[in-house]
């Protein structure tokens, strides 16, 4: 930007702090197996976004029903082995 004919530098800007997410399914049950599962798929989309700053996914408890498939997922897609239980950065 010139100001007088001197040329001025934008101001920097301070990146943002990156919050630490993390995302835990304890105690796998039919009723929450929905909610749970789908907070672990959204974290694993965060991860895969590269901006929400998701830290770690845990998984503590059985992932053997309907929840499985969702925990599998979000750790493919954050890079993790799947069914290893915790995924620890970095991804």
């Amino acid at each position: 930007m010139l100001a007088g004919g001197v040329l001025l530098a934008a101001p920097a800007q301070a990146n943002p702090p990156v919050a630490d997410f993390v995302v835990q399914a304890d105690g796998y049950s039919s009723s929450q197996d929905g909610a749970q599962s789908t907070a672990m798929y959204n974290a694993g989309m965060q991860c895969a976004a590269g901006g929400a700053g998701v830290r770690e996914i845990i998984l503590l408890g059985s992932g053997s029903d309907g929840g499985g498939g969702w925990w599998a997922s979000a750790m493919a897609i954050c890079g993790g082995p799947p069914g290893s239980g915790e995924m620890p950065a970095p991804y």
